[in-house]
């Protein structure tokens, strides 16, 4: 699912471009790598406080996941777009 939605550019990496999205209004799934500084986790953790339309998920396997994508420096990827959050949700209950 990530794959697709980076292809169809609906992956958004890193967490200033996910805050900017959010400024805007947007709703957001983030996906994020357990092992991130303490301060950033509390960060993420506040977000869905502060902004009712996001989700955080730490995910165990995400540095795999981000090498498949060819982004392994990358510690934070969001979705915005409807059709890709909603499967993205639906994977991530399963």
């Amino acid at each position: 699912m990530l794959s697709l939605a980076r292809r169809a550019g609906k992956l958004i990496l890193g967490l200033d471009d996910s805050r900017h999205l959010l400024q805007k209004g947007r709703s957001l799934v983030i996906l994020a790598d357990p092992e991130l500084s303490p301060r950033t986790l509390r960060e993420l953790e506040r977000l869905p406080e502060e902004n009712s339309g996001v989700r955080v998920y730490l995910l165990s396997d995400f540095q795999q996941t981000m090498e498949f994508l060819d982004r392994s420096a990358v510690r934070v990827v969001a979705v915005s777009d409807t059709g890709f959050r909603r499967g993205l949700l639906r994977l991530l209950a399963e």
